[in-house]
C-alpha cells in the first residue's frame, strides 16, 4: 500500500506539471487536444488514488480468483463492493480515453479536407460523441462485472449454494490476508468452473465464462480501433509533411507520444491482468502471484505524463529552461 501512495503522489505531481505546461505554452496545430489532456491528466490522479486507496489485489484459486482491496475489504459491504468496481471502471478508463485520443487525432488531420465529415465537426459534438461513448462502454461494463458473481455463489450469505470454493483457496485467504472467507466481505468471485479437491473439472460455469471473454472482446476492439486510426495517420502525416513541416512536427510529437503511452500500460496493466484473468482457466493453483502483478499497475499513472512531457518538444525545453534558471548546479548540468 506504501507504494501505492508514493506513485500516486508522483501522479499527482506529475500531471500537475503537465497542465501547467499545456496551459502555458503555446503549441502549433494542437486545436481542442488541450482538454482531451486534461481530461487524460485528471483520469491519471483518479486512478492512482484508487489504487492507493483499494490497494487491489488479486488470489488465484482453482479455477477461479478472488478479486478484493486491501485497503476496503473490510469496509461496509455497499461502500466496499462500490470501491471495487469504481477501480476496476477506472482501470478501463486508461485504455478509452487512449482509444478516443487516436480517434481525434485522425478526425485532426482529416479535418484539412474541407469535404470531410470531420471537418464539421465542433467541440460540443466532440464533447457529445466522447460522453455517449462512455455511458455506453461503462454501462456494459458494470453489467457484466455485477454478473461475474453469480447469486447462487454467495454460500455463507445466503446459507445454502450449488458449489463452495476450494478448500486450498479458503486457506490461503485466511493465511495470507487474515480473511475468514466464511465471513461477508467486500470482493468478488470469479468462478469460471466448479472442481473437486484433487482439481478434476466437474462442470464450468459458462455464464461467467461468457462475460470474461465479452470484457475481453471489448478490451480488443478497442486495441483494433487503435490501430486501424494509427495505421491512417500515420499516412496523413507523411501528406501534411508536403505541405507545412512545422505542423507535421507537431503531430509526429503528439502521435509518438501517444503510441508510447499506449504501448507502457499494455506492457505494465493491461497484459499483466489479462494474465491474472486468463491463468486459472488453465487449471494450476497460482496463488498471491497477482497481487505482485496488480502492484505494476500503480506505476503507469506516475510515469504517463511524463512521457508527453519529454515527447513533446515545447514542453521538453521549457523543463529545461526552468533547471537552467535554478541555482542548483546539479540541475544545470542535467538541462544540459
Amino acid at each position: 500500500m506504501i507504494f501505492n501512495w508514493v506513485m500516486a503522489g508522483f501522479s499527482i505531481v506529475f500531471n500537475f506539471i503537465l497542465i501547467l505546461l499545456v496551459s502555458r505554452v503555446n503549441v502549433v496545430a494542437m486545436g481542442s487536444y488541450p482538454i482531451l489532456i486534461y481530461v487524460s491528466a485528471l483520469m491519471d490522479v483518479l486512478i492512482a488514488l484508487s489504487n492507493a486507496i483499494v490497494a487491489p489485489n488479486i488470489h488465484m484459486g482453482l479455477y477461479s480468483f478472488v478479486v478484493f482491496g486491501q485497503g476496503t475489504y473490510d469496509w461496509p459491504m455497499l461502500p466496499g463492493r462500490i470501491s471495487i468496481y469504481l477501480f476496476d471502471l477506472l482501470f478501463y478508463q486508461t485504455f478509452v480515453i487512449l482509444c478516443y485520443q487516436f480517434v481525434y487525432r485522425l478526425a485532426v488531420l482529416r479535418s484539412s479536407h474541407p469535404s470531410s465529415l470531420l471537418s464539421r465537426l465542433n467541440i460540443l459534438h466532440w464533447v457529445t460523441i466522447g460522453v455517449v461513448f462512455e455511458i455506453i462502454f461503462n454501462g456494459l461494463m458494470i453489467f457484466f462485472v455485477s454478473h461475474f458473481e453469480p447469486i447462487a455463489a454467495r454460500i455463507f450469505v445466503v446459507g445454502h449454494a450449488d458449489w463452495e470454493p476450494d478448500g486450498q483457496l479458503v486457506t490461503e485467504m485466511r493465511q495470507y490476508y487474515g480473511i475468514d472467507m466464511q465471513k461477508p466481505f467486500c470482493h468478488f468471485h470469479v468462478v469460471y468452473a466448479v472442481a473437486n479437491d484433487r482439481g478434476r473439472t466437474l462442470k464450468w460455469n459458462i455464464p461467467i465464462l461468457i462475460y470474461t471473454l465479452t470484457i475481453l472482446g471489448l478490451i480488443s476492439a478497442l486495441g483494433v480501433l487503435m490501430i486501424v486510426c494509427a495505421t491512417s495517420v500515420v499516412g496523413l502525416i507523411k501528406s501534411v509533411s508536403a505541405d507545412c513541416n512545422i505542423r507535421a512536427s507537431t503531430h509526429r510529437q503528439f502521435f509518438l507520444a501517444l503510441v508510447i503511452q499506449t504501448v507502457v500500460p499494455l506492457a505494465f496493466s493491461f497484459a499483466p491482468v489479462a494474465c491474472l484473468v486468463l491463468l486459472p482457466l488453465t487449471g494450476g493453483r497460482f496463488g498471491a502471484l497477482g497481487n505482485y502483478l496488480m502492484s505494476v499497475t500503480s506505476v503507469y499513472p506516475a510515469v504517463d505524463p511524463l512521457l508527453l512531457i519529454f515527447c513533446v518538444q515545447s514542453y521538453r525545453r521549457k523543463i529545461y529552461s526552468f533547471l537552467e534558471s535554478l541555482p542548483c548546479k546539479k540541475f544545470k548540468i542535467m538541462a544540459n
